[in-house]
């Protein structure tokens, strides 16, 4: 039996994502990839920003929809809370793979 290659190593998929987050006017909220140009996504919730972020994540990186729902396999922030306003010399919001498990009662 041949061994089981992650998604994260098959699509070479990285450890952290830098992101920016930027809180607009309007009340959304927009998130820039630092390290990948043009991979940029809106929201109107944190909640929302996190999965729309993945979604561009494993679009940029050309991971098939059912690979990724199969895996379990999302990109969360490292930090409870996040700042939403953030000024251009200060680092990014760091978003790291994590596998969630889910219990069934």
């Amino acid at each position: 039996m041949l061994p089981k290659i992650s998604l994260k190593d098959k699509y070479k998929l990285p450890d952290k994502l830098k992101v920016l987050i930027i809180k607009s006017k309007s009340g959304g909220l927009t998130a820039k990839l630092v390290d990948y140009p043009g991979c940029i996504t809106h929201a109107q919730s944190m909640g929302e920003l996190i999965e729309n972020l993945n979604d561009a994540v494993l679009t940029y990186f050309e991971v098939p929809r059912n690979e990724a729902v199969m895996a379990d396999f999302v990109y969360a922030p490292t930090q409870p809370t996040l700042r939403l306003k953030i000024k251009p010399k200060e680092k990014p919001n760091i978003f790291v793979p994590v596998f969630p498990t889910y219990s069934h009662a």
